[in-house]
């Protein structure tokens, strides 16, 4: 293999600094990153604007993705702090967006494993709002049920606004089928469930079960899921939302007796 290192593939590039690349550091890992989908404005984005000024009042505002915390953070910095809704998040990554823009953003504390993502942040929200209550749920078109479908149940008032959209993109894919040829390729990180059939769309059955075969990164449920079904044998799920969690879990494949990073 010529000394060269083994790779972590990535549906999405790893943030420069961040958490998940300390764990390659440590693992002496590269990443080798295969972003397998593309984002665009949504179809309901121009709408975002002009509901947070109008009435009825939102008493709140989620995002479960940055893409959906960026759309609504270029839409909060035109509003002045006392005319800006409040607003919760999955997790810090997801928050950062909002947060960089001046706006606080409320986040399921991280000593509360019991549940992941969309649906810890569910479970966080409907302790602090009544019956009747109404907020807003910037989505993307991929955008799963769990968040609206569990606040519904409890009679709280859900207004949805795609405002991104996710499609598959077309990535080079031969450095993936070279890097698994040779064996180099450690573990992979999918970020999502259409991450998941984006990539398997792209690669050949035979290198598609060697990757399976790998450990395989799921930031939550809906995601290992997915993968599950996709056939692999190893899922390292993580046991928070966010870049973190992702982070940890790649820690626990690369390096089993590492504590977080």
């Amino acid at each position: 293999m010529n000394g060269a290192p083994r790779r972590v593939l990535f549906t999405r590039a790893p943030r420069p600094g961040g958490p998940e690349e300390r764990v390659l550091a440590a693992a002496g890992c590269a990443a080798l990153s295969v972003p397998v989908l593309r984002f665009e404005p949504g179809g309901e984005l121009a709408r975002l604007g002009p509901r947070l000024r109008e009435a009825p009042p939102l008493d709140l505002v989620l995002v479960t993705s940055r893409h959906a915390a960026e759309a609504l953070a270029r839409v909060l910095r035109g509003l002045s702090p006392a005319a800006r809704p409040r607003c919760a998040a999955v997790g810090d990554a997801t928050a950062r967006p909002l947060r960089e823009a001046g706006v606080e953003v409320d986040v399921p504390p991280a000593s509360d494993r019991s549940r992941t993502g969309a649906a810890a942040l569910a479970a966080h929200v409907l302790k602090r709002l009544a019956n009747g209550s109404r907020v807003l749920f910037a989505r993307g078109n991929l955008s799963l049920e769990v968040l609206p479908g569990a606040l519904r149940a409890r009679g709280v008032e859900v207004e949805e606004l795609e405002v991104y959209r996710t499609t598959a993109a077309a990535p080079e894919v031969a450095g993936v089928l070279e890097a698994l040829e040779q064996g180099r390729v450690a573990a992979a990180v999918f970020t999502s469930p259409s991450g998941v059939e984006a990539l398997h769309s792209l690669v050949p059955a035979e290198a598609w079960d060697r990757l399976m075969e790998l450990p395989a990164v799921a930031p939550g449920d809906a995601t290992a899921g997915a993968l599950l079904e996709a056939g692999a044998r190893r899922i390292e799920r993580a046991a928070e939302a966010g870049e973190g969690g992702i982070a940890a879990a790649l820690a626990h494949a690369l390096l089993p007796r590492a504590k977080d990073p």
